[in-house]
């Protein structure tokens, strides 16, 4: 993982978001089925409906949000990259027949 005074590129950034991905999707689940338990506990705790999709979102913002105070910190970029990434894969996906988690 990168330190804070690691220089990386946009690609560096993305790859290591790539593996990131990896390694919680081995530790955590696949994206889906973690992202679809956070939006159940978040929709249960806000009262209202939060999609897996904007779970990824809102955690991508809290990674904005973190950058903001320490720029510097590559971990938030490339975490804020797999969030997107992530977001953008559940948009496509049919919830309906996706199971059980």
């Amino acid at each position: 993982m990168a330190t804070q005074k690691d220089f990386l590129t946009a690609s560096k950034i993305l790859d290591e978001s790539i593996e990131v991905l990896h390694a919680r999707g081995r530790k955590y689940a696949d994206p889906a089925t973690n992202h679809l338990r956070i939006s159940h506990l978040w929709s249960t705790y806000l009262e209202r409906y939060v999609s897996p999709q904007q779970v990824a979102g809102c955690m991508a913002l809290l990674k904005i949000a973190r950058s903001m105070e320490s720029p510097d910190h590559l971990d938030n970029f490339v975490d804020g990259a797999a969030y997107l990434a992530i977001a953008g894969e559940l948009g496509g996906m049919d919830w309906e027949n996706y199971g059980n988690y």
